[in-house]
């Protein structure tokens, strides 16, 4: 890779973002972590004028730090732009693209790590009241099958009929150019007797090829959906809550019945860290479905 480019032929940030994108982005991220990268390069992008990627100083990196303290983002917020910042000065630098990474060297802000909590059952089971009571069921299924599956939103409104074998009682997440899974692995998650009801169910209503969870044939946008969850949890009397939060109860309530291996691999984790670090007091016992929440 390294030589293919002369630096004065990157004229603006505009150019070299759109270097790194096209050549590197577009083979090695997910699109959802493409466009948060992206978002950050733009910003620091507006703070540095447009600079070239070349003439981008260590007093420019420390300043756009400096700047995000100042407008009061969170230490994990500026630790994350920051070495996002450092992975596209990188790839820049061994492209020879750049001579040094300004971003080489940036502290970062010491942050305090807090759990985000986890959604009361309690609060869940209220809000499929309300959903059912109105007839809601476009949300009151997908609450019923993230809330048992354990699935991110995106992964849930990326299934079509044929991802799920109700003979078997397992679905299958896959990767697919309209969506990508966060650690690009296809995997398979088993189902219990209310998630298997939400799909024999959907499936009825949709042809082979088309999203369960489509409207119009279309897939709504995540961030409606989410919103819409705030709303409805509001109008169900309980706190407002998010779909993560969800996928975390699923979590916390299977890590008693299953190991850790097998947390990691129905919650696509490719390092199994990554779920030990987030869910505690696991029991190492023989893999079955979770406990249902109808």
């Amino acid at each position: 890779m390294g030589g293919f480019m002369n630096t004065n032929q990157i004229g603006s940030w505009r150019e070299g973002v759109t270097l790194w994108r096209e050549v590197h982005s577009a083979v090695h991220h997910a699109p959802s972590t493409r466009q948060d990268v992206l978002t950050m390069l733009a910003s620091f992008g507006a703070f540095v004028e447009d600079k070239p990627p070349a003439a981008i100083t260590r007093l420019d990196a420390e300043r756009y730090k400096a700047d995000m303290v100042a407008r009061g983002k969170a230490p994990g917020t500026v630790n994350r732009h920051v070495g996002y910042l450092r992975s596209v000065f990188n790839w820049w630098l061994s492209s020879e693209l750049i001579a040094v990474n300004p971003f080489k060297g940036v502290r970062p802000m010491k942050a305090v790590r807090t759990r985000r909590p986890i959604v009361p059952l309690e609060d869940v089971k209220a809000l499929l009241r309300h959903l059912d009571e109105r007839g809601d069921r476009w949300y009151a299924d997908l609450v019923r099958v993230v809330i048992n599956t354990g699935l991110r939103l995106g992964e849930a409104l990326h299934l079509k009929v044929e991802d799920v074998v109700l003979t078997e009682r397992v679905l299958f997440v896959r990767c697919r150019k309209e969506y990508v899974p966060k650690d690009r692995e296809a995997r398979i998650v088993p189902l219990n007797d209310v998630a298997a009801e939400v799909f024999e169910r959907r499936a009825r209503s949709v042809k082979l090829g088309e999203w369960l969870f489509g409207v119009n044939g279309d897939l709504p946008c995540r961030s409606t959906v989410t919103h819409g969850l705030w709303w409805r949890s509001k109008a169900a009397g309980v706190a407002r809550m998010n779909w993560y939060q969800m996928r975390h109860a699923f979590a916390t309530r299977l890590c008693s019945e299953v190991s850790e291996a097998a947390l990691a691999a129905i919650m696509g984790h490719v390092d199994p860290k990554i779920t030990r670090e987030n869910y505690q007091h696991r029991a190492f016992m023989a893999l079955r479905v979770p406990t249902v929440i109808d």
